[in-house]
């Protein structure tokens, strides 16, 4: 049990140094040695438990419950605070229900239903644990070269890869519970954890197209999260149980019965893999890889797009009319425009 605890919790400890972790060089040490580390530990895994089909593993801590609402709490009073300040209403709306929600069925029913496995692997399972270590490696191999570049071509950007390279192992921590718990309360966890570290990821560059497509995505999510609260609310409920090979089971021998709550949890299984590689698609397109520049004054300020919707953006940055001529402002170079 202990590797498949690891595979989860040393990815945070990563996270946690590279967010205090200044230096270039420090800092790609770190993440080589984790990668090697975190894929070493994902084969062993599968060595010890894929002949034996799946394992259940008993994790029992009265407290253990409570601190995941208390994460999740801290994770959407964040987003909450990001919302008002950027005045984006409806992720903080959402954020807070569901965790209100849960916080208030835990504290009423939670204490009622008992998970008798928390944590569960099958080979599926296992083939994901190894997939995982391996793409996150070589992001953040890939990540590093092209951060360097990114700050070299828009030097006028703060510089915040620590806190983006510990976005990127929170996210592979939080993608290895997605496939290992089999507990809905920390399943949500986990999801939320995703939520908010593409949030971060996508809006990296702190500009007008890179902040809509972040809060684009962090509202949608959020939307989804509330199907996911939805369906774990009911399942506990209505059939007494968190556990997600149990749902399984009944479901095989009640479909009908489970089908709605099922209809609510899908999602949060439908693309874990796509959301590793989503977000950097996303921040690679949310203003931040653009050569062109206003026809009127030479800057990179197209503040007019809107970031992965697929419209075409002015020739001219905001300060100025269509035709550039009229209302012409002095501006400055911003950095991390955006190009289609």
């Amino acid at each position: 049990m202990g590797i498949i605890i690891s595979l989860t919790a040393f990815p945070v400890i990563i996270a946690l140094i590279l967010l205090v972790t200044k230096g270039d060089k420090t800092r790609n040490e770190v993440m080589a040695f984790a990668s090697i580390a975190m894929t070493a530990a994902s084969i062993a895994a599968v060595v010890l438990y894929f002949p034996s089909g799946e394992k259940f593993f008993k994790f029992h801590f009265g407290f253990v419950n409570y601190v995941v609402i208390g994460i999740a709490a801290v994770i959407a009073i964040y987003l909450i605070y990001e919302g008002l300040r950027h005045r984006r209403y409806a992720a903080p709306l959402f954020a807070f229900v569901q965790v209100a929600a849960l916080a208030v069925f835990e504290l009423i029913q939670g204490t009622g239903i008992k998970v008798e496995h928390n944590l569960y692997v099958d080979r599926f399972s296992m083939i994901l644990m190894i997939f995982i270590s391996i793409t996150g490696g070589l992001i953040c191999c890939y990540g590093n070269r092209y951060m360097d570049r990114f700050h070299q071509k828009y030097p006028e950007l703060k510089d915040r890869r620590n806190v983006f390279f510990a976005a990127i192992f929170f996210g592979i921590a939080a993608m290895m519970g997605l496939v290992i718990f089999n507990n809905l309360l920390w399943i949500y966890l986990v999801w939320e954890i995703i939520i908010v570290t593409s949030f971060v990821l996508i809006g990296y560059a702190g500009t007008a197209g890179a902040l809509r497509a972040a809060f684009h995505y962090l509202t949608w999510n959020l939307f989804g999260g509330l199907a996911l609260t939805a369906g774990i609310l009911i399942l506990g409920q209505v059939f007494g149980t968190l556990e997600l090979n149990v749902v399984m089971k009944i479901g095989s021998l009640y479909g009908d019965m489970v089908a709605i709550p099922a209809i609510f949890i899908v999602p949060c299984y439908a693309d874990p893999v796509f959301r590793l590689a989503d977000p950097w698609r996303r921040f690679h397109v949310a203003g931040n890889r653009s050569d062109q520049l206003c026809n009127e004054c030479k800057c990179r300020r197209f503040s007019d797009f809107e970031a992965g919707t697929g419209t075409r953006h002015r020739k001219f940055c905001r300060n100025h009319d269509d035709d550039g001529r009229r209302n012409h402002l002095p501006c400055r170079v911003t950095g991390g425009s955006v190009s289609t």
